[in-house]
């Protein structure tokens, strides 16, 4: 019988359940929190301008709406529908940065 999650609540499976190997997993997560990005969590850059308009002309390079600084690395991992890991804070809402592109190829893929 194929599982749909609902809105609210997925459940949640060991990782060996769906097939992935636990410990290249908890490796993968290990590597994801190591390799942060090094940009600043308030976006400003040495200039004193947002990261993605420093590069923009003054009178172009105003951010339009509020700018919160961004959470830690976090991560979701998802096979057949069920949760098999989940690190830091999933729920946080935080910009995001040149995904529109892959969001669309998943979907016209899918």
């Amino acid at each position: 019988m194929p599982y749909y999650p609902s809105r609210d609540h997925w459940e949640v499976r060991p990782p060996a359940e769906p097939g992935l190997a636990p410990d290249r997993l908890a490796a993968a997560i290990e590597y994801h929190r190591a390799h942060e990005t090094r940009w600043r969590r308030d976006f400003i850059t040495a200039s004193g301008r947002y990261i993605g308009v420093a590069d923009e002309l003054p009178a172009r390079g105003n951010v339009l709406g509020p700018v919160e600084p961004r959470g830690g690395p976090n991560g979701l991992v998802i096979r057949g529908g069920r949760v098999a890991a989940e690190w830091s804070d999933t729920e946080r809402v935080d910009m995001t940065f040149s995904v529109a592109k892959r969001y669309l190829s998943v979907l016209v893929e899918g």
